[in-house]
């Protein structure tokens, strides 16, 4: 875990895989659930939304944990000096 910690490039690629994997999981079992237990519509599988979606929000989101683990490491090593 160590390495995965320290080398920038790895921990982008385990934190993408890692959100997209389990976008691609909840967003359709989501999805699934508002449309037909609240709205009462039919639940349709679209490729688009429902595997092009998770993969773009995994990219985002392993961006935003990057940039906060960076933030947070450089609070870290300015409050320790």
């Amino acid at each position: 875990m160590e390495k995965i910690n320290n080398n920038k490039i790895l921990y982008f690629f385990v934190q993408f895989i890692t959100n997209a994997i389990m976008a691609m999981i909840l967003w359709p079992l989501l999805d699934m659930f508002f449309r037909v237990v609240i709205d009462k519509q039919e639940f349709i599988y679209s490729v688009h939304k429902h595997i092009i979606e998770p993969i773009m929000f995994g990219f985002f989101m392993a961006i935003f944990l990057m940039v906060g683990k960076k933030i947070t490491n450089k609070k870290s090593k300015s409050s320790i000096e």
